[in-house]
């Protein structure tokens, strides 16, 4: 008898990892288009807090990767 298909879980931590990123480099793209026409010494904006958050989300999502068991 064969033995039901299941799918490798490393297959779908790599798909977090690709979408975080890609979601990091639209976020970073327009926090430095949103950057580029702000004055130099500016406060910062909406659009660079939303870089970082992302950032740190791909951090978590590469974590995943490299340590597949959550052991440290």
């Amino acid at each position: 008898m064969n033995k039901p298909f299941k799918p490798d879980p490393r297959v779908e931590t790599l798909r977090d990892a690709i979408t975080e990123a890609n979601r990091f480099i639209r976020s970073a793209t327009k926090a430095k288009d949103s950057l580029s026409n702000e004055p130099e010494g500016g406060n910062g904006n909406k659009a660079y807090a939303a870089a970082k958050r992302s950032s740190m989300d791909l951090t978590n999502a590469l974590v995943a990767v490299r340590n597949p068991n959550g052991t440290r």
